[in-house]
């Protein structure tokens, strides 16, 4: 069972079974279908559609910088899109020997390769009905997400600049919010969860 993917009750096993004493024990349990899709970890919120500066990587092509949040920071990468979209999530891939970083303008090393992330991934625009209990009920009871202890809750609501964002924010009745999830055991587990409108509790 620890080594199992998730398994729904449409999914297929063969199981060895032996007996002692009437009773049924399962040794080996083999499951036949395939594991649900799952986000990963690779992935970026980006901030802005302009970047915040250029250089050229090692091969003297253009890297363009850009403010995105990644693990739970808010940070600078470098890629060689000239332009992408503001309040987007992207997966990304890293190569790290393409790009050695621009200390001074606090630019992580590595050329990242952003491509959008698919809608079964996120959700974005749910208005808070209710948060209780670890779970997060949005527009109008058409969906569930739980609070897991990892789950990152950024807030994206300013009022100037992407200084202001706060991370370990709390999210509130009637936020606008952008959520990252997985679909485990049936659930929407949020792995990322970004307040990009707070309500009047904010």
């Amino acid at each position: 069972k620890d080594n199992a993917p998730d398994i729904t009750s449409n999914q297929n096993a063969s199981v060895a079974v032996k007996t002692d004493k009437g009773i049924d024990y399962a040794q080996f349990v083999v499951v036949t279908g395939a594991p649900a899709a799952l986000t990963g970890s690779n992935y970026v919120y980006n901030l802005n559609s302009t970047y915040v500066g250029y250089s050229k990587d090692n091969n003297g092509d253009n890297a363009y910088y850009y403010e995105v949040i990644k693990d739970g920071e808010k940070v600078v990468i470098a890629t060689d899109k000239s332009s992408l979209g503001a309040n987007t999530i992207y997966n990304y891939g890293v190569n790290e020997e393409a790009f050695g970083g621009d200390s001074a303008n606090n630019v992580l090393a590595g050329l990242y390769d952003l491509t959008a992330m698919p809608a079964s991934g996120f959700k974005a625009g749910v208005d808070v009905d209710v948060v209780n209990s670890g779970v997060i009920v949005g527009n109008s009871n058409a969906i569930q997400f739980v609070l897991a202890p990892e789950t990152v809750v950024v807030d994206l609501d300013t009022t100037d600049s992407t200084s202001d964002i706060t991370f370990e924010a709390t999210v509130d009745n009637d936020d606008i919010i952008t959520v990252v999830y997985d679909v485990v055991g049936g659930l929407n587990v949020a792995k990322t969860i970004y307040i990009t409108e707070t309500g009047p509790n904010g």
